[in-house]
């Protein structure tokens, strides 16, 4: 009754079992009942569900970890960018500029110049940049005051509780107009109203990043020069018109204090006159982000058109007027 394969399979000497050979334990010869067999079934799919799902839930860890790689990365070229080490090139204004030599300062100032001129698309020739540098030279720009140490109670503020850097501009102004400066901020009265000075432009101009600092940088003015009848301009957007900053100019006064933008507009319209300007200052000082006016991209590119549409032209004027003997004084830029 055999097949001729299992006939063949038996003289060939092979051990030969036939296929409905049941076993004691009452399932067939490869193990196990009905059962049994349904739950390997069931095990077997749920262990592939669980592989497609595992499967599933590591392309979104990967994808997860390649994105904190990549915001990892933009905020390290962030910090290389602001200390000047690696990635992008350094701003040539940032960081504590204030602190360098007269020498250094003027380069730096000519770089952001040239730069951002060329930023703007119309770069400088050869010979422009050598009129830049004749304009924007060591003189032309007067290192800020030092604090005295002994002074100091730590890096930010002094024994009094006021910033350094107010205590370091309000000294600045004071050397820059020598002996008689009280009488030179001090604005004229008459009969009631405020004299208009010449131009109807402040003596000096504060240039700050935002409304907060210029509103800190007035109270500070006002209490370290101690001047009576002293006329501050706000120069800022916020709480203030622009209409109500034209007529307060016109009425004369001695410091200005603004944002470039509102200083722009102000130029523009005829309100503000920098050739009255004896001297600029720019506050150096970072916000809370640690961004500096220059560092700040808004107010770095509104800061780049004012010092090429006014300041600048302006500067190249009076140093032309002190080379030839017609003004002693030239216009000076200060970082503090």
């Amino acid at each position: 009754k055999l097949g001729i394969d299992e006939m063949a399979d038996d003289l060939d000497g092979n051990a030969y079992v036939e296929p409905d050979v049941v076993s004691d334990t009452g399932g067939d010869q490869m193990g196990g009942n009905d059962e049994d067999f349904d739950s390997f079934l069931l095990n077997s799919k749920s262990e592939s569900k669980n592989i497609k799902n595992n499967g599933v839930s590591a392309k979104k860890i990967a994808s997860s970890a390649k994105k904190r790689k990549r915001l990892e990365k933009m905020q390290e070229k962030r910090k290389q960018f602001r200390r000047g080490k690696g990635g992008r090139e350094q701003h040539p204004l940032a960081g504590d500029v204030h602190l360098l030599s007269c020498e250094e300062q003027a380069e730096r100032v000519k770089r952001f110049y040239v730069e951002g001129v060329t930023r703007l698309g119309t770069p400088f020739s050869e010979l422009e940049i050598e009129e830049v540098s004749k304009v924007i030279r060591a003189d032309a720009v007067m290192k800020s005051i030092d604090v005295p140490q002994s002074d100091v109670k730590n890096k930010a503020k002094d024994k009094k509780g006021w910033e350094i850097g107010l205590r370091s501009l309000a000294a600045t102004i004071k050397h820059f107009f020598g002996k008689d400066w009280k009488e030179t901020l001090r604005t004229p009265l008459r009969k009631g109203h405020v004299a208009n000075l010449k131009g109807n432009g402040p003596h000096v101009l504060v240039l700050t990043l935002s409304a907060n600092r210029a509103t800190s940088i007035i109270r500070g003015l006002k209490a370290k020069l101690k001047i009576s009848n002293l006329r501050v301009a706000k120069l800022f957007a916020r709480h203030m018109k622009q209409a109500q900053q034209e007529s307060f100019l016109k009425e004369g006064c001695s410091l200005a204090v603004g944002t470039p933008s509102r200083v722009q507009k102000l130029i523009d319209s005829g309100s503000l006159d920098v050739k009255s300007i004896s001297i600029i200052c720019v506050d150096m000082k970072k916000d809370a982000k640690k961004l500096q006016i220059f560092t700040l991209k808004d107010v770095e590119r509104d800061m780049l058109k004012l010092f090429h549409s006014h300041i600048y032209p302006s500067m190249a004027e009076t140093t032309m007027k002190s080379t030839s003997g017609i003004d002693s004084k030239s216009q000076k830029l200060c970082f503090f």
